[in-house]
């Protein structure tokens, strides 16, 4: 969240993700997976905002994935059923195309990886 807060786009190369992060949100077994999977999909992500005429998209697709986690949080969901909701907030409900499952998967590893939802150690995360 700090690119948000820092007014920085989040069209700059993104940190790699803290190897226990995953861990430390404690996150289901197949939500897990499926960010590992999803990341590999990031850089398609980041290339997109990168390559967009709207410099400004990639933050404001942060903000309100970030204010949608913090909402949820606020209710005392667990991590997999933040992850289901932020999942469901993004790609409708009821069944959607493969393409629409995977777009949504990485754009949702991508902000996870570049910290904009879920939570990184207070001790891992830079002052």
């Amino acid at each position: 969240m700090a690119s948000i807060s820092s007014g920085t786009a989040l069209n700059a190369s993104i940190k790699p993700v803290p190897s226990d992060k995953l861990t430390f949100n404690q996150l289901p077994g197949h939500r897990v997976q499926l960010l590992t999977l999803a990341s590999t999909n990031g850089p398609y992500v980041q290339q997109y905002f990168e390559q967009n005429s709207d410099l400004e998209l990639g933050a404001r697709i942060a903000q309100v994935f970030s204010s949608r986690y913090q909402a949820l949080k606020q209710k005392a969901l667990t991590s997999g059923q933040i992850m289901n909701a932020v999942d469901e907030q993004t790609t409708g409900m009821g069944s959607e195309t493969t393409v629409r499952q995977i777009a949504a998967q990485a754009l949702l590893a991508y902000l996870f990886d570049a910290c904009e939802i879920f939570e990184n150690h207070a001790d891992k995360v830079e002052a």
